[in-house]
Order: structure tokens, then C-alpha cells, then sequence
């Protein structure tokens, strides 16, 4: 009888400690997956205010080009008109491309982001 009671006693524990193994595993999957969460979201914030400080880059690099092509036609409005098209043409060409040149990239940089091994 006190075999029973000791190998029952034993099993009462060895069950609660599974209990509390499998608790921290969950707990170690949510962790794992907040952390990849963070990173991947501090990597679109990064590359949004990059974006942003690259178009207005662009803008001003674009008002300047379309000044000079005034000055040099004698036509501010024709030099405007001109950059416009310029865009336009990169515009129908990023719009072709868009999965090869955009969709693609960024895709395999979230995925290598979620994989990536911890050094």
C-alpha cells in the first residue's frame, strides 16, 4: 500500500511538472512571437520614415530638374510639363514591374525578418 501511495505521490508531481514545462513552452512561443513581431514592425517603421524622407528628396530634386529644363527651353512650365512625363514613364514602368522590382523583395525581407536565427 505505501508503494501505491508513493508511485501515486511521484505521478501527482511528475504530471504537475509536465504541466509546468508545457506552460513554459507556451510562454516561450508568445515571447518568440512578440519579438519577431517587433522586429518586423521596427523594420516597416525604419523603411517608411526613409521612404518619406526619400520622397521629399525626390520633390525637391524633381522641382530643381523641372527649373532647369525651364531655364534652358525658355519655358518653366514646359520644363514641369517634361518632368512630369519623366515620372509618368517611371510610373508605368514601376507599375509593370511591380512584383519583380516591389512585391517580390519586400516579401523575402519579411520572411528572412520572422526566420532570422538570433547570433
Amino acid at each position: 500500500m505505501k508503494d501505491t501511495e508513493a508511485l501515486m505521490e511521484r505521478t501527482g508531481e511528475t504530471v504537475e511538472y509536465l504541466k509546468l514545462y508545457a506552460q513554459q513552452q507556451v510562454d516561450i512561443v508568445k515571447l518568440d512571437a512578440v519579438e519577431k513581431s517587433a522586429k518586423v514592425i521596427s523594420s516597416m517603421i525604419t523603411s517608411l520614415v526613409l521612404g518619406v524622407v526619400a520622397l521629399v528628396v525626390l520633390l525637391f530634386l524633381a522641382i530643381a530638374g523641372a527649373l532647369f529644363l525651364g531655364q534652358i527651353l525658355d519655358n518653366t512650365a514646359l520644363g514641369f510639363f517634361i518632368g512630369s512625363l519623366i515620372f509618368v514613364l517611371v510610373g508605368a514602368l514601376l507599375y509593370g514591374f511591380r512584383k519583380s522590382i516591389i512585391t517580390s523583395p519586400i516579401v523575402a525581407l519579411f520572411i528572412a525578418k520572422i526566420y532570422e536565427e538570433e547570433d
